[in-house]
């Protein structure tokens, strides 16, 4: 059991903590179940301090996050079998926790357990000298979803901290009595990430040189909040306030008097702790005024009128980051102005906006230094040609959903194009001139799923680029003849690939693919009609695989739990019933 601790499952790990309580019930009959206990639940000590579980120390690092809450449960369940071991085997306990300590990229779970008091009782083993100790090298300190820090115990833990530059207490529970305790005790921290953390209202001013603060999901800020932060750090140069719904114009009026240096403010639509979306949807006639500003976002803010945006082009001439995704006023004047006084532009983001084919027009015209391009959703738009011709940089292109392209329009370019990235999923390609694909010699990926990509399509692609990513599930129509000559002269370079919902492919693809893809890291293959006679060998050939998706096949369960998992325990494979196995 203590070598094979590394590759428990969650489900594994439950089965042994069942077999510990029942050894428990049996303390006071059966002296000998003292030392079974023990042994399995040093065990399970061993599997919880794994560095893939809750801490570790790695470099310059410090990570902790908590798990679900399935998990939690038996988590602090082993805290209680700990608390429980020191009185039946002291001894046996010390040493056991001692050998797992002793490994530096290792770091104490016991801290997460509250149980730090039993070892400072002991002798040769405190967790304040561990922490000393180690904290002289480390820079960053992640405590993201550690839900059991709050209040003073964070400040505890943090204590031993004082070099560290960049904390993040995403989804924790601290709250703004406990940010004003540690004034003094972190002078060298630059970034501060307090997303989603529900109980605090304000950042009061204890870190002097904070440039980057994010208070996304942040339920609680509001206008007077931001008020106080743009006094308390008027030298920021990045701020994010995604998903806040409480602030209105009135906060960006503070943050154009007060932040001179800011150069990313971030107002995009956020998903919160519950799977909600959240949006900035008070932001409606707020007038931005920061010449220093370089990146926007702006996705969600369905509220905010086309003149508050074209009086951002005029006032942030060094803009060169926009995303404006569901912006619902914005439309082709609103990028005309865009384009006029931010030429410099190089990402930008109008998915499910008005935006056109005037719009392509004017960014082909100005715009030659864009570098990416996202309009998902664009129903208005049919020709994106003139972009691919006038604007050599353009490296990333994101369609889908973009279902009015039009079949009849042709590609007059001739020199190669740069573009790595292409999506066109669910759009209409059925005769879209794509001879444009010979010429993208620099193309990585590419996403065509639910179209009707074709055998002429896969040709060009196989003649003339080199592919790490190919996804074409649910595309029917392309043939396994076809896709085998593909593999056969281009797969040797794929890394990801997604074939699912393609009925044409059988154990044969699937054989071929483990023959011709070596250096495949991900394989979605899900509703295919293949069996265990391809998955096994494709397992055992592709030394690289760490995802593989095979629901809606034929592999029967009893494989997926053990037989699949005894090849290789790196690969999580995504089962007919969602089973994931490590």
């Amino acid at each position: 059991l203590h070598e094979m601790s590394s590759r428990f499952t969650d489900r594994q790990a439950y089965l042994l903590h069942d077999a510990i309580m029942k050894y428990k019930r049996a303390l006071s009959i059966n002296n000998n179940s003292i030392k079974i206990y023990t042994k399995l639940a040093h065990v399970l000590l061993k599997w919880l301090i794994l560095p893939s579980r809750l801490y570790h120390i790695h470099r310059d690092t410090v990570t902790a996050k908590s798990r679900d809450s399935g998990n939690e449960e038996i988590f602090r369940k082993c805290a209680n079998y700990l608390a429980h071991s020191f009185e039946i085997d002291f001894n046996d306990t010390i040493k056991c926790i001692k050998v797992l300590l002793h490994d530096e990229t290792q770091y104490m779970i016991l801290a997460y357990f509250h149980i730090s008091s039993i070892l400072k009782k002991t002798e040769g083993i405190s967790i304040d000298d561990i922490l000393q100790e180690k904290a002289k090298s480390v820079n960053e300190i992640y405590l993201e979803d550690a839900s059991s820090f709050s209040g003073m115990s964070i400040l505890t833990f943090l204590s031993a901290y004082s070099s560290i530059t960049k904390m993040d207490l995403n989804h924790s529970n601290i709250k703004d009595i406990s940010l004003y305790a540690l004034e003094d005790k972190l002078p060298k921290l630059e970034e501060l990430i307090l997303s989603g953390c529900f109980l605090i209202t304000t950042v009061p001013p204890v870190f002097p040189n904070l440039r980057m603060l994010s208070l996304s999901c942040c339920q609680n800020i509001v206008d007077s909040s931001i008020d106080e932060i743009t006094m308390n750090y008027p030298n920021l140069e990045q701020l994010s306030l995604n998903g806040s719904q409480n602030i209105t114009d009135q906060a960006i009026q503070y943050i154009n008097d007060r932040m001179t240096d800011l150069q990313y403010l971030s107002l995009d639509l956020a998903i919160d702790i519950r799977r909600n979306s959240t949006f900035c949807y008070n932001i409606t006639n707020a007038v931005f005024k920061i010449p220093t500003l370089t990146t926007i976002l702006l996705s969600g803010c369905s509220n905010i009128r086309s003149s508050s945006i074209t009086t951002l082009w005029r006032n942030c001439p060094n803009i060169t980051e926009v995303s404006l995704r569901k912006c619902s006023n914005i439309d082709d004047k609103s990028i005309a102005s865009l384009v006029k006084h931010c030429s410099n532009i190089k990402s930008l983001t109008v998915s499910y906006t008005g935006f056109s084919n005037a719009s392509v027009k004017a960014i082909s015209q100005k715009c030659e230094n864009i570098e990416k391009l996202v309009a998902v959703g664009c129903t208005k738009l049919f020709n994106f040609f003139p972009i691919l011709e006038n604007c050599p940089r353009l490296n990333y292109l994101d369609l889908m959903f973009c279902n009015s392209l039009n079949m009849d329009i042709p590609y007059m370019g001739t020199d190669p194009l740069a573009l790595e990235y292409l999506r066109l999923s669910s759009c209409n390609i059925e005769n879209l001139n794509m001879v444009f694909l010979k010429y993208c010699l620099y193309l990585n990926t590419l996403e065509t799923d639910s179209t009707v990509f074709s055998n002429q399509h896969l040709a060009i692609v196989t003649e003339h680029c080199s592919l790490s990513k190919l996804s074409i599930a649910h595309c029917g129509i392309v043939y396994r003849t076809n896709f085998n000559d593909f593999l056969l002269m281009k797969g040797e370079y794929l890394e990801t690939l997604s074939i699912s919902n393609n009925k044409q492919f059988i154990n044969n693809t699937i054989h071929n693919i483990s023959m011709c893809c070596p250096n495949l890291v991900e394989l979605r293959c899900d509703f295919l009609n293949i069996t265990e006679e391809s998955i096994l060998p494709l397992v055992q050939r592709c030394h690289h695989l760490k995802k593989l998706c095979i629901q809606g096949t034929y592999i029967p369960e009893k494989l997926l739990q053990t037989g699949l998992r005894n090849y290789s325990s790196n690969i999580k494979i995504r089962g007919a019933k969602n089973y994931i196995f490590r």
